[in-house]
């Protein structure tokens, strides 16, 4: 069963064979498809990245004007 269906991937005529062509074809598009699939994770990763920075600063941020209104002993509270 999972033989005919992997069959069929590089079978795109259902004509019940492959040519030299059509398997050609095929692992071009799965190698072009992993590529694009490595170029979106490789951004993700970039993303994410910087929008970890952000988040730190944002808290860094926060911290200090806790910490300038309130006085040190507020954030220590709040670390406890």
């Amino acid at each position: 069963m999972e033989a005919q269906r992997a069959f069929d991937l590089f079978d795109p005529e259902k004509n019940g064979s492959v040519s030299k062509k059509e398997l050609e074809q095929i692992l071009v598009e799965f190698f072009l498809e992993r590529s694009r699939l490595a170029n979106c994770l490789r951004d993700l990763n970039t993303t994410m990245g910087k929008l970890d920075k952000v988040l730190q600063m944002i808290v860094l941020l926060l911290a200090t004007v806790l910490w300038v209104v309130s006085g040190p002993s507020t954030i220590l509270k709040i670390v406890e």
